[in-house]
């Protein structure tokens, strides 16, 4: 997310999508080195040229699937940058920003297990991500 690539209006427009059409969710993951959790920022319902705009302005913006070609999502650090990006802009999803950064601040060396004071804060995020979901105001 280079300065040079965005302005401040292209700021305003996607905070304009997280508030209308972005999510976060943690999803529960294997691969063959073991089980992993992901934070992730999804934008769900776009249209093809919204997709290749942000697509444009957003290299790490992975598109779904061929089947569902109108949602697209960042990963962890991608997805605490954007929200640093487009924080200033943002009202409904600032407490969902603040939650990203937190699980993100979680992030091990590479090789390193997770503490249980990281697993705790992961957890607490998860359950405060379900009572946004709810719409349950809670303090991130």
């Amino acid at each position: 997310m280079s300065d040079r690539l965005m302005s401040e209006m292209d700021r305003a427009f996607i905070a304009g999508l997280i508030e209308g059409r972005g999510r976060v969710e943690i999803r529960h993951a294997t691969n063959t080195r073991g089980s992993y959790d992901q934070i992730r920022l999804c934008f769900d319902k776009l249209g093809a040229e919204t997709i290749e705009w942000l697509r444009a302005k957003i290299p790490a913006l992975k598109v779904e699937s061929a089947t569902r070609p109108q949602r697209c999502y960042l990963l962890s650090f991608h997805a605490s940058a954007l929200f640093v990006e487009a924080h200033p802009y943002l009202h409904d999803k600032k407490a969902h920003a603040k939650l990203v950064w937190k699980w993100v601040r979680t992030f091990p060396l590479k090789g390193i297990a997770l503490t249980e004071e990281s697993r705790a804060l992961r957890a607490e995020v998860e359950k405060q991500l379900a009572l946004l979901r709810e719409g349950v105001s809670c303090s991130a």
